[in-house]
Parts: C-alpha cells; sequence; structure tokens
C-alpha cells in the first residue's frame, strides 16, 4: 500500500462518533485493494475524508469513480465528472446504495465498459477490473 511493504489497518470501524483501527496478521491475502473514503452508509451520506485520514485535496471537485451496494446487493459502479465527494455520494444514496466507497479522483479516475473508455482520458493506468455475466 502506498509503495510500502507493510499493511497495518485491516478493519476501520466507529464507535461513539469516532473512529478506530484493528489490526492482525495477513495469511492467504493475495490482493488488497486500498480506496476511500466512504461515501455512504446505511442509506446516507457519510463523507468523513479527515476523520479517514485523507488530505484536503480529495474533496477538491473532480472526476470520481466508486462502487457501491444496493440493499438487495446490486453491485453499483459509478464514474461521475465534475463533483466533490459529497455530490458524488449523493448520486450514490439516489441510486440506492446502502454503502459506498470512492475508488478513484482526479485525472486517473477512468471508467471503461466493454472495451471503451466512458470517462477518463483513456491513458493506461493500473487498474481494477470486474467481469460479470450479464
Amino acid at each position: 500500500v502506498n509503495g510500502q511493504q507493510r499493511v497495518r489497518i485491516l478493519e476501520v470501524y466507529e464507535k461513539g462518533g469516532r473512529l478506530y483501527t484493528s489490526s492482525g496478521p495477513l495469511t492467504n491475502v493475495r490482493t488488497l485493494v486500498q480506496a476511500g473514503p466512504r461515501l455512504v452508509t446505511n442509506g446516507r451520506v457519510a463523507v468523513a475524508r479527515s476523520r479517514e485520514g485523507f488530505r484536503n485535496d480529495v474533496a477538491r471537485r473532480t472526476r470520481h469513480v466508486g462502487l457501491g451496494l444496493t440493499r438487495d446487493g446490486k453491485l453499483l459502479i459509478v464514474a461521475q465528472s465534475d463533483v466533490t465527494l459529497t455530490e458524488f455520494a449523493r448520486t450514490f444514496v439516489r441510486l440506492g446504495a446502502q454503502d459506498a466507497m470512492n475508488l478513484d479522483g482526479g485525472s486517473s479516475a477512468t471508467l471503461a465498459v466493454n472495451g471503451k473508455v466512458r470517462m477518463g482520458s483513456g491513458r493506461i493506468l493500473a487498474g481494477l477490473a470486474i467481469n460479470s455475466p450479464k
């Protein structure tokens, strides 16, 4: 994560309005994805970037790509241009997300569907691929 060989945080949880972390040994882990901040929790906008340790620049108006889950388990893959994190979170809520997470933002935020770039620069980037039957 961030070019380091060790992963420290495995779980983040909230108690009494504060965020806490717990860690433990990593075993049989093949892939880790770093993402954030959270956008939606329990169907409500829940952007708390500073409490989650994200810098101020993630809050700027830009392109964003994120993932969300609806109450019935549908995966939402959303890309939106020229929005703040709070506006992006509101989009997820309108789409029925119970929980959502920002994956990427800024000039590198790209979404391709069926081999066609739908949003972003189209330049080659490291990324996340999701293959799902129709």
